[in-house]
Order: C-alpha cells, then sequence, then structure tokens
C-alpha cells in the first residue's frame, strides 16, 4: 500500500476502528483500480516506494468513492467518478 490507513481514515473524517480492515481493502482496490485504468504498474511510478503526490491523492478520492458509495448503487442523482480523478490519472495513462 502506497497510503496509510491512518493517512485514508483522516481523509475520510473516520475516527474508529470498525472499518479497518474493510478500508484497508478499499486501499488495496483502488491502487488496482488505478493500475488498470492507467495501464501501468504503480510500483513502476514510485520512486523508492513513494508513489507522486498527485497519484496519493488519486488513491484517496477513490478509496473514498469506493467507501461512500460501497453498496453499489444509491438513491438521488447518478454519479461518474469525479472529474478531479481522471484529471490526476491522465498524465500516467499508458496506451496500449
Amino acid at each position: 500500500m502506497y497510503v496509510t490507513l491512518e493517512d485514508i481514515k483522516r481523509h475520510l473524517n473516520v475516527d474508529f476502528n470498525d472499518d479497518d480492515t474493510l478500508i484497508t481493502s478499499m486501499i488495496d482496490a483502488a491502487e488496482v483500480s488505478i493500475e488498470q485504468s492507467i495501464n501501468t504498474p504503480l510500483a513502476g511510478i514510485a520512486v523508492e516506494g513513494v508513489l507522486p503526490k498527485d497519484l496519493i491523492h488519486a488513491i484517496r478520492i477513490l478509496t473514498a468513492v469506493f467507501y461512500e458509495y460501497r453498496e453499489g448503487f444509491t438513491h438521488g442523482k447518478i454519479m461518474q467518478v469525479p472529474f478531479t480523478l481522471a484529471h490526476l490519472l491522465t498524465p500516467y495513462r499508458k496506451l496500449s
């Protein structure tokens, strides 16, 4: 993992431990999803195990989306993954 559970919990404003396992699995899923989106492993971008700050923020955003909408649907208007996420990932996207 390139972000810590504590970092994500601060981002989510979660101050309890009941969801730690769930959040950790969502961090992993966010990282895999980002790798698939940009067609490159994050390990190939990380320098000494550290990702650029924009990719760290993308992991935070996507983990928050997974946590907030973990049931796969919501009542109300339909939303796409935030534009911010696409904007953060575009420079890293490799065409196959």
